[in-house]
């Protein structure tokens, strides 16, 4: 969104791809550790569709959004979308409810 110059952006966007790297397996990880082993099944069935609805939505909405805004609003939008989803789930009631499980 602030970066104009594409060497630039290109990095950002390499930086950015290589962290996303280690990101799966650590979230897989922490989410077996905190789901109840009783509870992974739907815990992770729920999940997944969500994450598989999420993208075909996302690039709907955001097609939309570029018929009135410019790409780099749209892309800034989109990562405060990011960042808000990710709060939420962090400050809400019903997930930090789960304790650690089994190992």
């Amino acid at each position: 969104f602030f970066i104009r110059r594409l060497p630039l952006a290109m990095l950002f966007l390499g930086m950015a791809g290589a962290s996303w790297a280690p990101y799966t397996p650590m979230e897989t990880t922490l989410l077996q550790r905190l789901v109840p082993a009783g509870m992974r099944g739907q815990f992770f069935g729920a999940r997944h569709s969500l994450v598989v609805a999420a993208a075909p939505l996302g690039a709907a909405f955001g097609g939309v959004l570029l018929q009135y805004l410019s790409a780099p609003l749209v892309i800034a939008i989109s990562g405060l979308a990011c960042i808000l989803a990710g709060l939420g789930g962090l400050v809400s009631p019903s997930l930090r409810q789960f304790e650690r499980g089994s190992p």
